[in-house]
């Protein structure tokens, strides 16, 4: 299934790795921060443990103190917080640690170590390449003009 964000998503207890190599991250959800074609691929706890072995260099993106306390005992690595934001390229790849619900925005931060670790799903990001934006974009603006105007005709 690709879109403008191109998001494809598969429920695997593996994933095949790109080869083409880019950076990787830690990341606390499955989000795009560049336009493009993507794959979200549910893992274990197993698959992820690999990915980090294979993986030594990543950089934590994580944005929650009791996120990176779960993966340290998950896993035994030490997370460092961190709100930044990357844009990503083509070749990236992401070991994502979300939770499996929505939570509320007044509730974010302080839902304690207990319930990260006991709800919880892994996945792995890639980013596969950059959307063309001449021949997507003009679909996408049409299809946001077509949707002002309707809702315009609903008034």
């Amino acid at each position: 299934m690709t879109h403008t964000t191109g998001f494809t998503s598969t429920k695997a207890q593996g994933y095949e790795a790109d080869a083409t190599v880019g950076r990787r991250f830690l990341l606390n959800a499955a989000f795009m921060s560049t336009p493009g074609h993507y794959v979200y691929t549910v893992v274990d706890d197993e698959a992820a443990r690999e990915w980090l072995k294979r993986n030594p260099a990543w950089i934590s993106m994580i944005g929650y103190h009791e996120a990176c306390e779960a993966l340290e005992i998950l896993f035994g690595i030490s997370v460092r917080m961190n709100r930044e934001k990357t844009l990503f390229e083509p070749g990236d790849e992401a070991l994502v640690f979300r939770l499996d619900g929505r939570v509320d925005p007044q509730r974010k931060g302080k839902l304690g170590l207990d319930y990260q670790l006991h709800n919880y799903e892994l996945g792995i990001l890639q980013f596969i390449d950059y959307v063309d934006s001449s021949s997507e974009k003009g679909d996408s603006e049409a299809d946001g003009h077509a949707a002002i105007a309707e809702k315009a005709a609903c008034r």
